[in-house]
């Protein structure tokens, strides 16, 4: 090999490795801008995190995680028996509830065979009615709700079968789901949302949520 062409290998062999290092260090900084560092860097992260605060709802997690949040806080608040205007408190606020909700259990359903089953049917008024959900969540809801139930189930020895769903329905509804993190950040979602909503015993839910801007999310 001459001079000439051995400082060109030399060269290109250099350029390669400069070439290398720099997609190294950009590749970096894009690591660094999703995991939330500094406050001037971009953070991504779908369905929310703690760099991101308390957001709208902007992707089908989060509208998953606001969805889940408000059906689980109705269903729960939901009282025994039939009413008209029964009023519920909450840590603040408060919601009404017209309808009827009854549960059975342990009927017979024939030889070593044990059935129950919820009857509920609520139209649930909510006025800025705030309540904690598990140990680090909050939910704030205002505006109107449907409820049913009519699950079932029935149990022998050896089997469990369940029958029905759950159906929760809502227009023009203001829900703010706060979550706190392990080290005492706050973020969630905050929307006036139309929903629609729906869970098989023991199921997580599913169904379609639609923002206020008018984005569509199905989950």
């Amino acid at each position: 090999m001459n001079q000439a062409t051995s400082n060109q290998a030399g060269l290109t062999s250099r350029m390669r490795r400069s070439l290398g290092a720099t997609a190294a260090v950009a590749l970096l900084a894009l690591a660094g801008c999703g995991g939330g560092g500094g406050d001037d860097e971009e953070v991504i992260c779908v369905g929310g995190c703690p760099a991101q605060g308390i957001t709208e709802v902007d992707d089908s997690q989060k509208a998953k995680l606001l969805s889940s949040a408000v059906a689980d806080v109705a269903r729960t608040a939901v009282p025994s028996g039939s009413y008209t205007g029964r009023v519920v408190a909450g840590l603040s606020g408060s919601a009404s509830f017209t309808g009827h909700s009854n549960y059975t259990s342990g009927v017979s359903c024939g030889s070593n065979c044990v059935s129950s089953s919820h009857d509920t049917d609520v139209t649930i008024v909510f006025d800025r009615f705030r309540v904690a959900r598990g140990g680090n969540s909050v939910v704030t809801l205002s505006g109107r709700m449907t409820l049913t139930d009519n699950t079932a189930n029935r149990t022998t020895p050896t089997t469990s079968s369940s029958t029905g769903s759950i159906r929760v329905q809502a227009t023009g509804l203001a829900a703010r789901n706060e979550i706190t993190s392990s080290d005492g950040r706050t973020y969630g979602q905050d929307d006036v949302v139309n929903l629609v909503l729906q869970s098989a015993a023991g199921a997580s839910w599913s169904g379609t949520l639609q923002t206020a801007n008018g984005s569509s999310y199905a989950f």
